[in-house]
């Protein structure tokens, strides 16, 4: 039992320092997209870093972040990046987005990764 919390424990300073490292970042790199196109870019990049994966899984992932970049704050850019995000890792993502959200300090961040895993879960359900 203990070695599970210990897990979970690492599991979470792990998140807690993703996040501590790369929100910034995101902010950055979304520009006018904002919080949503940061959250987008920050899961990405956070679900290519958790573990490998194939050469495609990979490369998608790549141009989510690509897309954030460049969508220049379009909102229905940063949508349709959003739900092919939720597309292309489904539940992980959603769990993804909940480890990073556990993390976060910031209430906008927050809200904009509770926002997008809600579109993600309507989408998926569809």
């Amino acid at each position: 039992m203990s070695r599970k919390i210990e897990v979970e424990y690492n599991d979470l300073e792990k998140t807690k320092k993703f996040v501590e490292k790369n929100w910034r970042i995101a902010l950055v790199i979304a520009g006018a997209a904002g919080a949503v196109g940061a959250a987008i870019w920050l899961t990405a990049r956070y679900l290519r870093e958790k573990r490998k994966r194939d050469i495609n899984h990979e490369s998608a992932l790549r141009m989510i972040e690509d897309e954030v970049e460049a969508s220049k704050g379009k909102t229905a850019v940063v949508l349709e990046t959003g739900t092919y995000l939720g597309q292309i890792a489904g539940e992980e993502g959603e769990v993804a987005m909940s480890e990073l959200s556990s993390q976060m300090e910031e209430g906008e961040a927050k809200e904009a990764l509770e926002v997008l895993k809600s579109v993600i879960t309507a989408n998926r359900k569809k």
